[in-house]
């Protein structure tokens, strides 16, 4: 970006020059070229992922960005008077307002959080938390998904919401649909933590990606229904499922399922649990209520039976679908939740849900429309404790 550019050249010949004179110098001048390189990169990034979400992925206002450029570049051309001048300050205050918002934001934010992102036959839901910490349920699908996979929905949603790095990353079902975005989410975030289902075996192509997290120091963590409550970012974290030994459970029915509480109110994230999974959560977990809830896999009529969802009394259900499908979420499912008096929610519908974590109740600002009042959770956990089983 010229007036990025503008500044960074005199500089790096400073660099240049002082590598010839002063040797030692010259780092030090270097590394201060890089930072309006580094600005010029951010606010570009910050332009491409600007104000918000749409049903699919973040889009920039385009003519801003056009406007933008066209006053940074004519304050380059035009005789350096006062009106070029105030262009060239026009045009880097736009630019760097719409590439630092998300950041602002991010480190303003004063409640959770929860978006769900429309990723197609997928799940993937950020967690965005006071103080620009950022978790991640599922990553979503992968480079083989030509919509909503994790290059073109996740990625830039996590930059439009501010992330600079996701500190946890949630991996609630080892199958493409929710993980295979890992590699593209590795490619540009560091990650903190990643939490999978204990005793369930990764397919070879996601070992691969655990493997190079591993080596970048990214901590695995191995979670069950075993695994005593803890606290993590304001949030107390329960474990309902799947159980200590998961033998003899499909895939789906060994998902990882969380419930997060806060002051505001709970989620419970259901991954892809189907009616035998479902069948053994409820009868081991003394209390599987919450505010908000995930709709086990994507809303299909092998999921969500009334046991489940009375179990969880939800009064904001979101459902993770393709747009237009025909088969998610299943009517019945819908009818079920209708008749406990829960909103529903559909991504392939609604496009990105973002659900509101603040006292004293949750509530929906995505899409506009207002949600009817929600009662928080109101329990408070017991002791907790830190998981840290290492896969």
């Amino acid at each position: 970006m010229p007036p990025f550019a503008t500044a960074a050249v005199p500089i790096g010949l400073a660099g240049v020059v002082c590598a010839a004179v002063a040797p030692p110098l010259a780092p030090w001048v270097f590394q201060l070229a890089e930072a309006p390189v580094a600005a010029g990169l951010g606010v570009l990034d910050g332009i491409a992922t600007w104000h918000g979400l749409d049903g699919t992925v973040p889009r920039a206002p385009a003519l801003v960005a056009v406007l933008a450029t066209a006053l940074a570049v004519a304050a380059l051309v035009v005789p350096a008077r006062r009106h070029a001048r105030l262009a060239a300050a026009a045009a880097v205050a736009v630019m760097l307002g719409a590439g630092l918002a998300p950041r602002i934001r991010a480190h303003l934010r004063t409640a959770p959080e929860v978006t769900f992102l429309a990723v197609g036959h997928g799940d993937a839901a950020v967690v965005s938390l006071p103080r620009a910490r950022t978790w991640l349920v599922d990553a979503g699908p992968g480079l083989e998904a030509r919509r909503g996979g994790a290059p073109s929905v996740v990625v830039p949603a996590l930059g439009a919401l501010g992330a600079t790095r996701v500190d946890v990353l949630v991996a609630s079902h080892l199958q493409l649909d929710h993980v295979g975005g890992l590699g593209a989410l590795l490619e540009r975030f560091d990650v903190g933590e990643i939490w999978l289902p204990a005793g369930v075996p990764c397919p070879s192509w996601l070992t691969r990606d655990l493997e190079r997290a591993a080596r970048r120091g990214t901590a695995l963590v191995e979670l069950s229904a075993a695994t005593a409550p803890f606290e993590r970012d304001g949030f107390a974290v329960e474990v309902l499922h799947p159980p200590r030994d998961p033998a003899g459970l499909t895939a789906n029915d060994a998902s990882l399922v969380l419930r997060l509480r806060t002051p505001g109110g709970s989620v419970l994230f259901a991954g892809d649990v189907e009616r035998e999974g479902e069948r053994l959560l409820v009868a081991a977990a003394r209390d599987a209520r919450a505010d908000v809830l995930k709709v086990p896999h994507h809303g299909s009529a092998t999921s969500s039976s009334f046991a489940l969802l009375r179990a969880v009394a939800p009064r904001i259900a979101v459902v993770s679908a393709p747009r237009g499908s025909l088969r998610h979420p299943s009517s019945e499912v819908v009818a079920r939740l209708t008749a406990l008096g829960a909103r529903v929610l559909d991504t392939g519908r609604d496009g990105a849900v973002t659900v509101r974590l603040a006292p004293p109740t949750p509530a929906v600002i995505r899409p506009s429309q207002s949600c009817a009042a929600v009662k928080p959770a109101s329990e408070a956990l017991g002791a907790t404790a830190a998981a840290s089983v290492p896969r």
